[in-house]
């Protein structure tokens, strides 16, 4: 069962588990607000091509979701180097 959150977010239930699936606007949106992409210590093109490889086919829409924890993470790996202070 899918329900709308926003128009780029939205909560997939499988059983029990339940992930937030974002659009790859609503994945921009969050690397945009990151403190670490306000700072310029993001690699942003290590950031896309990670976001590549984590991008699923939406069986509803047919188009591509990330799963918000993914799209986290892969900010919070994709520090520029020699910006390993995340204070």
């Amino acid at each position: 069962m899918t329900s709308p959150r926003s128009d780029n977010i939205s909560t997939i239930d499988h059983n029990t588990s339940r992930a937030r699936k974002l659009t790859p606007h609503a994945a921009w949106e969050i690397l945009q607000s990151h403190p670490l992409f306000a700072r310029g210590a993001l690699d942003i093109s290590l950031v896309c091509e990670r976001l590549k490889q984590l991008a699923r086919n939406d069986e509803v829409t047919g188009g591509p979701m990330f799963d918000e924890d993914e799209v986290r993470a892969a900010v919070e790996e994709m520090v520029r180097d020699g910006e390993d202070d995340l204070e």
